[in-house]
This record gives structure tokens, C-alpha cells and sequence, in this order.
């Protein structure tokens, strides 16, 4: 990886290293992205083949990004979004709980001291109570 940025504000991460293609999505084109890009909240960073790049926010999260993936960070909120492809997280005990979303499924890190601790929701096939009497109320009125 080549190059080194400063720090970053608040709301906000900034690219710390970059190797090969790494871009963020736009609404028509892909921009080509280069080191010292503050990443904005909700803005999908991209990496293509062979590309890697490190994204670093205010609270010395570190998350780096393997190649063909895309993946956005939010940084006042601590939560990662990984759309496809692999990705690395340094996270300090300090910071709080880490939010990290892949494929509809939402896993919350809480780290310490002494062991981490992670808890998962499941978003992809939730089932409201309404809908289970309702496949119930089916099934028997079917017997």
C-alpha cells in the first residue's frame, strides 16, 4: 500500500492507503479515489482486482478492504456495510459497540477488556407475530 493521510474529523473517515483500483460508487460513474479521500457517511467504497485500500476514522477504527470489494463505513455511528468481497476491522476496546451488515444480517461487536462479545439479528426472513397466526389460521383451515 502507498501513502499516509492525516487524521480525520468527526463525521467522517479518511483513506489511509490505497494499492491498484479503489473507487466509490456514484450514481452514474465509478470516481477513482485517491489517498487522503474523506469518506463520507454512506458512501460505498469500491476496490477492483488486486486493489486493496485503508480507511481510518477519529476513533482509530482501522478498516481495510481486499480486492473486488465494496463496502461503506459510517463512522459516527461505528457501523460497516460490506457489500461483497472481504474486509479487515481494527476496532479499540474504547470505542464502543461496532455495527457490521453483510447480506441482510446485522452483527453487533462489543468489545472489552477481557472478551468480546457479539450479538447477531437476523433481518433477512423476520416473521411478525400477525403473519405466524395468520400461517397458523392456514394451515388449519386447510386440514
Amino acid at each position: 500500500m502507498s501513502g499516509v493521510a492525516g487524521e480525520t474529523n468527526n463525521r467522517s473517515g479518511r483513506i489511509t492507503a490505497i494499492r491498484n483500483q479503489v473507487s466509490k460508487s456514484g450514481t452514474e460513474t465509478n470516481q477513482v479515489l485517491d489517498v487522503a479521500h474523506t469518506v463520507e457517511s454512506g458512501e460505498t467504497i469500491l476496490t477492483g482486482e488486486q486493489g486493496l485500500t485503508e480507511m481510518k476514522s477519529n476513533d482509530r477504527t482501522t478498516v481495510r478492504l481486499g480486492e473486488k470489494t465494496g463496502a461503506s463505513y459510517d463512522s459516527q455511528n461505528r457501523k460497516i456495510k460490506l457489500v461483497q468481497g472481504t474486509l479487515v476491522v481494527d476496532a479499540p476496546s474504547d470505542g464502543g459497540p461496532l455495527v457490521i451488515e453483510v447480506g441482510g444480517v446485522t452483527y453487533t461487536l462489543h468489545p472489552n477488556d477481557k472478551q468480546p462479545q457479539v450479538s447477531q439479528s437476523d433481518l433477512r426472513n423476520r416473521d411478525t407475530s400477525s403473519s405466524k397466526k395468520e400461517k397458523a389460521a392456514d394451515t388449519q383451515s386447510s386440514k
